[in-house]
């Protein structure tokens, strides 16, 4: 058995919260990762196992969102 005290527990950093850039042509939010998911797809670039990674890793940093001026 292992006793942890508690200044031996591995605090685990928070996320920060999204970045949101305003666009003024978008309809609605989209994130990041959606957003180059969908242009690479546009261009028949075929999605692979690093792509779905790479995908929500932009959508939790930034998120695209319509310009509401």
């Amino acid at each position: 058995m292992q006793v942890i005290f508690p200044q031996q527990q591995q605090q685990q950093p928070e996320e920060p919260a999204p970045r949101n850039i305003s666009i003024p042509f978008l309809r609605e939010s989209i994130g990041l990762g959606d957003a180059v998911a969908n242009i690479t797809q546009a261009f028949g670039v075929q999605p692979c196992g690093g792509c779905q990674k790479r995908k929500d890793a932009l959508n939790k940093r930034v998120q695209l969102n319509p310009y509401r001026g």
